[in-house]
């Protein structure tokens, strides 16, 4: 036996994630006008494409429900049929008044978002979002 055949055999293999970046600016000239449009009603982003996919955002002035009215609602929206997307998003309300822009919001551990399964297949979970901004 050869010192080379005593070795053994040594492998590796590597997998990555097809991954994609996006970032969709979604400005709401006269806000204020917003307030009072109604408990569930929604302001919806036009459609922006992300990793292949068609998304769009939906804003709800005065909360998604009757629990959060007094809150302003926000939520990312698979709009792509018959999909199945793991994705991570950050959603930030920045007020444009103040100089420099300063997040209203922003999540207490930004490393400590979790990603989350967007579903248009069984129409499981095609909205993920935050209810009281």
């Amino acid at each position: 036996m050869t010192s080379s055949e005593s070795l053994g055999t040594t492998t590796a293999s590597t997998c990555a994630p097809e991954t994609a970046h996006g970032t969709h600016l979604f400005k709401i000239d006269g806000y204020s006008l917003y307030r009072g449009l109604g408990v569930g009603e929604c302001i919806n982003s036009a459609t922006f494409a992300v990793g292949g996919h068609e998304w769009c955002l939906c804003l709800h002035p005065d909360g998604d429900s009757e629990e959060f009215e007094e809150w302003v609602s926000v939520f990312v929206e698979l709009k792509t049929k018959n999909a199945e997307v793991r994705a991570l998003y950050d959603l930030r309300i920045v007020d444009r008044t103040t100089r420099p822009p300063q997040p209203v919001y922003r999540p207490p551990n930004p490393s400590g978002i979790v990603p989350r399964v967007f579903d248009t297949l069984d129409g499981e979970m095609s909205v993920w979002g935050h209810t009281n901004f």
